[in-house]
């Protein structure tokens, strides 16, 4: 029934994660796994995105680090046309958005956010599907596009 305590633990585990360097290589194998199978799942249901993505990201450092160094050198080879692309696709749809008479006559406000997906998230892909052989440019899902709309309360619903 109360979930503080549950953010409290995704917290602490957050913050051990951080400071993995300074353990042990069994320590950090170890830990890694468990924040991969319990932890990262967990705050992915709480739908805490931010610690779910770095501590998916730091336990695939620490469990696969030849793979993490590939996809960090991969996305880093194609970062300016992954974000040229984001921006271009958030602009249109932001552009989209503000055009459409229906929503601006129900008072609807959009905005639209932007972001280059994970490492963890990406490795995952490239390696379970195996029609992309492990190429990031291959991928047509690097960018991702989230939009919220807020829909002003009308007198007399709740």
């Amino acid at each position: 029934e109360d979930y503080r305590i549950i953010i409290v633990k995704l917290a602490d585990r957050l913050h051990n994660m951080r400071t993995l360097e300074h353990m042990p290589p069994h320590k950090q194998q170890r830990i890694s796994r468990e924040t991969l199978d319990i932890f990262a799942p967990l705050a992915h249901r709480l739908g805490i995105w931010q610690f779910k993505a770095e501590l998916e990201d730091t336990a695939f450092k620490y469990l696969y680090p030849a793979e993490y160094e590939g996809m960090k050198r991969q996305l880093s080879d194609h970062r300016n046309k992954f974000s040229e692309s984001l921006t271009g696709s958030q602009q249109a749809l932001e552009q989209k958005l503000n055009d459409d008479t229906m929503l601006a006559e129900q008072g609807v406000d959009a905005s639209v956010t932007g972001r280059l997906k994970e490492l963890y998230a990406l490795w995952q892909k490239l390696h379970v599907k195996k029609q992309y052989r492990g190429k990031l440019d291959m991928l047509n899902d690097v960018v991702a596009l989230r939009v919220v709309l807020d829909i002003p309360q009308r007198p007399g619903e709740p």
